[in-house]
């Protein structure tokens, strides 16, 4: 029987091509025009929420859930690249603050849409708890590790 064996640079591959896979996600939702993009948001209140909550908070919800969602994954990539803590938390926030950013630039030339600043915002804030609960999970997995080792 042959085992498999994946490497760490194999992993990290993984890693960015999950990063890259879910700016793809992002990029495809801000390209949505106006319309399109409103019945989505619509729709999916209703089959999730039960119209329990207005479209203007699904999608102030789903901005700061996808922002979550890349930090998680940024971060990860860059601790699994071999990055120190430190520079892969600053990295992690640079690199949401400015898909964000170039994310609200790219709305400017979508028909309907616009870049508004309190999207910007609640990116921001979601990226920034996408990457404390990393945080946590990590220190928790430390905390744990170090218990049992001790």
């Amino acid at each position: 029987m042959k085992l498999v064996t994946i490497t760490i640079k194999k992993v990290a591959y993984m890693a960015w091509a999950s990063v890259l896979s879910w700016c793809i996600v992002i990029f495809a939702f801000s390209a949505q025009i106006a319309t399109d993009s409103d019945r989505f948001s619509k729709g999916f209140a209703w089959w999730v929420f039960r119209d329990s909550l207005t479209n203007s908070q699904i999608r102030e919800f789903a901005h700061g859930t996808i922002y979550l969602v890349l930090a998680v994954l940024v971060v990860n990539a860059y601790r699994i690249s071999g990055y120190n803590k430190r520079n892969a938390y600053a990295y992690t926030m640079l690199f949401c603050i400015l898909y964000a950013w170039t994310d609200e630039i790219h709305q400017i030339f979508v028909p309907g849409r616009a870049a508004e600043f309190i999207d910007f915002s609640i990116d921001f804030t979601g990226a920034t708890i996408g990457l404390l609960v990393y945080i946590l999970f990590e220190w928790m997995q430390n905390t744990i590790l170090t218990c049992h080792d001790g």
